[in-house]
């Protein structure tokens, strides 16, 4: 079944704050759907940062997803916590949902290795629980749900090689340092730097996969820096290192895009002009697809313990498609639930 391409709007990354703010969840006692509800499963999930556009979209797609279960009455709620980046807030925040005792716990890791007692915990009080988005994580008793990571900086990385023929100095973008999804990420960049001796990493900063901090983070090192190239990111921080080289007064070197919408608008805007790149991301949609992996668990379907998402790669022929994505969105593609059974779960 083929997807449908979206963009996540404001509004709806508005409603996940919201909700994290009240503790409670997509339904509340109040809610006429869950008045209706003809099941008692509650959806815990533990998100460890809301803090850019994907983190927003990826948690907008879970909502609407959940809402949607709701109102078909398959489960009365969800609770909704966001640890700010802390690991420790984190665990914590699953401790409360063990003491909830939530149905099934989705988790959205903030470190590889942490979270391993607290997520024991939950199964051994009889929740089960799915690490998803940014993984792998090291724990063997969870339900994992993740991307590629290598892949994607792979795929960004040798494109950069192919477009400067293996010779010249590339700057590297990394996300939150300590992450599994940062560590494959690197691995990917990594990986193709090793086959291209005459390509230089000349700097590498840490942008949150944040627009702003990537922004300000190679401001600081860019008149420490040679001619640069092109930049290579993890989370599509793309346009704000170019603005950091615009603040410079240096002209753009080729940047591989991460699926956002102020990237794709410049990009556009750039190709009357002869630019030439790719955009590749993550899918935010994961969210929505783990929304009805958690039921498919809940309700003992068969579901492989380690799990992938496709990634979402743009060329330029494929520009005009995205030419919607609002400029604080993510182009991204939505999928039915027979989609995720046939393609996720096979």
């Amino acid at each position: 079944m083929k997807g449908k391409t979206f963009a996540m709007v404001a509004s709806g990354a508005l409603a996940v704050v919201m909700l994290a703010g009240c503790g409670r969840s997509a339904s509340g006692a109040s809610s006429p759907s869950a008045a209706k509800a003809k099941s008692k499963i509650v959806i815990g999930f533990s998100q460890s940062y809301t803090g850019n556009q994907y983190r927003k979209a990826e948690d907008s797609d879970f909502m609407a997803v959940a809402h949607q279960l709701e109102k078909q009455g398959k489960i009365s709620g969800v609770d909704f916590l966001n640890a700010n980046n802390s690991v420790s807030t984190q665990i914590s925040q699953i401790d409360d949902l063990i003491l909830k005792h939530v149905s099934i716990l989705l988790v959205d890791p903030a470190s590889p290795t942490a979270l391993n007692g607290a997520i024991a915990k939950a199964v051994a009080a009889g929740i089960p629980v799915l690490a998803f988005n940014d993984g792998p994580i090291t724990s063997n008793k969870a339900y994992q749900f993740n991307f590629n990571n290598p892949k994607m900086d792979e795929v960004a990385m040798q494109y950069v090689a192919n477009r400067l023929h293996g010779k010249g100095n590339v700057v590297l973008i990394r996300g939150i340092a300590g992450t599994g999804t940062d560590n494959g990420f690197y691995k990917g960049m990594e990986d193709v730097l090793k086959k291209y001796p005459g390509l230089k990493a000349v700097g590498t900063v840490y942008g949150n996969w944040t627009e702003s901090v990537a922004e300000s983070q190679v401001a600081s090192v860019l008149p420490s820096l040679p001619t640069v190239n092109a930049i290579v990111t993890e989370g599509g921080e793309g346009y704000g290192a170019i603005q950091a080289f615009k603040a410079a007064g240096r002209p753009a070197p080729l940047v591989v895009g991460g699926n956002r919408g102020v990237f794709l608008r410049w990009w556009a805007q750039q190709v009357r002009k002869g630019y030439k790149t790719i955009s590749i991301s993550a899918n935010p949609w994961i969210g929505g697809a783990a929304a009805y992996i958690a039921m498919d668990i809940v309700n003992h379907k068969h579901v492989p313990k380690n799990m992938t998402m496709p990634l979402l790669e743009i060329t330029q022929g494929q520009l005009g498609q995205y030419k919607n994505v609002p400029l604080n969105g993510m182009a991204q593609k939505s999928y039915s639930n027979a989609w995720v059974t046939a393609n996720v779960l096979k």
